[in-house]
């Protein structure tokens, strides 16, 4: 029993490769465009989170600057 391998098999085999290769390459990049907006979303919430309390922690310094005006320490 012979098996003949011809150049057009041969170039068959390298194409069925190349289009794996292409279709692995295209999950792992859908992957990563996921991964990527995840962390865009952390960002922001970070982001929010912080100008929350750089807020707050202002509120906070204006009421002492106003207690000290006034002559008063009560506690915030």
């Amino acid at each position: 029993m012979n098996i003949v391998l011809t150049l057009e098999h041969l170039y068959m085999g390298i194409i069925l490769l190349l289009m794996g290769l292409q279709i692995r390459q295209h999950v792992q990049l859908e992957k990563t465009k996921e991964e990527v907006k995840k962390i865009w979303d952390q960002i922001s919430i970070f982001n929010t989170m912080v100008a929350m309390k750089l807020l707050e922690t202002q509120k906070d310094i204006d009421k002492l600057k106003e207690n000290k005006k006034d002559g008063t320490t009560k506690e915030v």
